[in-house]
């Protein structure tokens, strides 16, 4: 698994440890953390929406809380789950994408927030990124 997951007696809180070989690896290995924690009910369609999706921040950390919040609000607000992404571009200050969904039911758990103050993404010896993050139910 790219991601590890602890969970608390707190059941408010979820904390994810992720690391990625390179940028785009650890972008996606924390996009499939988050969705596999919403824990989607999925409908039964063929139905496929793709979603382009941008952001600019002013670091890595920004970057990463800055997407996987659009994500959540994007899942939340169009009841959709994304299977899969595609990187455009990928910097530690922006990125472009395109989001693959499938229509959902509902979410298994609600994710309101990414704890901003304890995310700090960092690229350590070889190249590879890595950073814990604390969602909040």
């Amino acid at each position: 698994m790219p991601y590890k997951i602890n969970e608390y007696e707190n059941i408010s809180v979820i904390k994810i440890a992720v690391r990625g070989r390179n940028l785009e690896q650890f972008f996606t290995d924390a996009f499939l953390g988050t969705l596999y924690l919403m824990k989607p009910f999925q409908k039964f369609t063929t139905e496929k929406t793709e979603r382009e999706i941008f952001i600019e921040a002013i670091d890595a950390t920004s970057l990463l809380v800055q997407f996987l919040n659009e994500v959540l609000s994007m899942a939340r607000s169009n009841k959709e789950s994304y299977n899969n992404i595609i990187f455009y571009k990928i910097q530690p200050t922006s990125l472009r994408a395109k989001l693959f969904a499938v229509s959902v039911e509902s979410f298994h758990r609600e994710i309101n927030t990414l704890d901003y103050h304890n995310a700090e993404v960092r690229q350590v010896e070889g190249g590879a990124w890595e950073t814990t993050i604390i969602f909040n139910q």
